[in-house]
């Protein structure tokens, strides 16, 4: 359980880093020099507290803040914490950014490798990755990332090798080197696939396991293991994080882009039954539809409809449908390629969106944004797709430095703050279907800011410096 923490549950070592969409919006910036010295003791504080080491926690806690208390005397500045962006670099920093095993895979096509969860009994998880040659780790480009959910339906631990093979076959397959719109996403894009638990060198003794991304094992625990790959061990753009997959594996993406809506901006399903699908979560992202010759044609019209319905709503996602997007799932055509490449393209989701549109039956996928559902009501009956389920909706006037917010169904909320949601140097007032229920001062907090940085407790990478809990009693 404890690797679902990534987005489930505040998991401590998933702390590495996620870039901003872009440096220029603060008028404040660090100095490279600053930065980097910054980010080298943030990994040592951050080093200190997974082996609760506080003697050197506080020995480097104290050195990190002799530094900013510096640069803040020579810039004038009240409060560094103001500008969470700026922090996004300091954390880009602690990432070691000599790591042999990334650099090494650059601009070579898909490459095995493996990551062990340590905290999770030693379990090792491998993956398939592809990353462009013009990646560097220190440079300003940020490269977005697609996660590609396999179709194989099992993975055999004593034969490793057999399945890798067929996996990497299936990946080459649909994204063909010697197709120039292939190459096109490959030198533009980190595309990761998760395997599954195979035999590594902490794990010889996993059974055979069947693979079904809906599910906790070892589907989402899979997944979730090649998020961690790329946010603690690689840069990359955080407002653009998609996922695809075809057939029964294309409605698993659209749910991973609904479920968790802080991480991913869009996702893409090629030939996929769309029901059950739950969208209320979606928000702004896009949803790509492509529909093979090969498709049937029942279900393509279906996903047409679909497609058309979505795209008018206000505030929903967009959904694009592309027909005749290759000869079958496994070999898209031109458009199909055009179209994946369009949604890598596309403009960085906001990681501070003024307006918030949260649904859900189920505590595992109960945060969106800067918000946060803690406890529901009345949900052992519910599935996805029914009309009163527990919500949450939240908008922020930046004028009045208000949030407003409705709840259904919901018995307590966590809301996550920083100076891109509201004006921390001003009183915050916090409206629940209605009424006030919280107005003062929040102040913008170092050792929660780390905190929650160490343990991603709001589980989507962001940096906060404080937040504020409604409780049940008060809703």
């Amino acid at each position: 359980m404890k690797l679902l923490a990534v987005f489930l549950l505040p998991f401590v070592g998933s702390f590495l880093l996620i870039s901003p969409a872009s440096f220029g919006e603060d008028d404040f910036s660090f100095e490279e020099r600053d930065a980097k010295k910054l980010g080298g003791i943030l990994k040592k504080i951050i080093d200190a507290k997974i082996i609760d080491d506080r003697t050197e926690e506080a020995k480097q806690l104290g050195d990190w803040t002799k530094i900013l208390d510096g640069i803040k005397e020579k810039k004038n500045i009240k409060d560094l914490m103001k500008y969470p962006d700026q922090f996004y670099r300091i954390k880009e920093w602690a990432i070691d950014k000599t790591d042999k095993v990334i650099k090494s895979k650059a601009g070579k096509g898909f490459q095995e490798s493996e990551f062990t969860d340590e905290a999770g009994g030693s379990q090792a998880y491998s993956y398939m990755i592809s990353i462009p040659k013009g990646y560097k780790p220190d440079a300003e480009k940020r490269f977005p990332v697609l996660i590609y959910l396999h179709s194989k339906t099992k993975v055999k631990s004593k034969d490793k090798k057999r399945v890798l093979k067929e996996i990497r076959a299936e990946l080459t397959g649909f994204f063909d080197e010697k197709n120039p719109a292939c190459k096109v996403i490959y030198e533009n894009a980190i595309i990761i696939a998760p395997v599954g638990p195979l035999s590594g060198r902490k794990n010889k003794n996993v059974t055979d396991a069947a693979v079904d991304w809906d599910k906790l094992e070892w589907g989402r625990m899979s997944a979730f293991t090649a998020v961690r790959v790329f946010t603690e061990k690689m840069v990359f753009d955080r407002g653009r994080v998609f996922v695809i997959g075809k057939e029964k594996d294309g409605l698993s993406a659209f749910k991973y882009a609904t479920w968790y809506p802080s991480l991913f901006a869009g996702a893409i399903a090629v030939d996929a039954p769309l029901s059950p699908l739950f969208t209320q979560n979606a928000g702004d992202m896009e949803l790509v539809y492509i529909s093979s010759e090969a498709n049937d044609a029942e279900q393509a019209k279906a996903a047409a409809a679909w497609a058309e319905g979505l795209t008018g709503n206000d505030g929903g996602p967009k959904a694009t449908f592309v027909d005749g997007g290759g000869k079958d799932a496994a070999n898209l055509s031109e458009s199909g390629l055009a179209a994946i490449k369009s949604l890598l393209e596309r403009p960085p989701k906001p990681t501070a969106p003024s307006k918030i549109v949260l649904k859900s039956i189920s505590l595992e996928y109960s945060s969106s944004g800067w918000l946060q559902v803690l406890v529901m009501n009345n949900t052992n009956t519910m599935k996805d797709g029914d009309e009163d389920v527990p919500s949450a909706t939240a908008e922020v006037d930046k004028a009045s430095n208000t949030i407003d917010i409705k709840t259904n169904r919901v018995g307590s909320l966590r809301i996550f703050l920083n100076d891109k949601i509201v004006d921390m140097d001003r009183p915050i007032v916090i409206n629940l279907n209605g009424k006030t229920r919280w107005e003062g001062t929040k102040e913008r907090n170092l050792l929660s800011m780390l905190d929650m940085m160490f343990t991603n407790l709001a589980g989507n990478y962001d940096i906060y410096t404080n937040f504020i809990e409604i409780e049940e009693e008060d809703i």
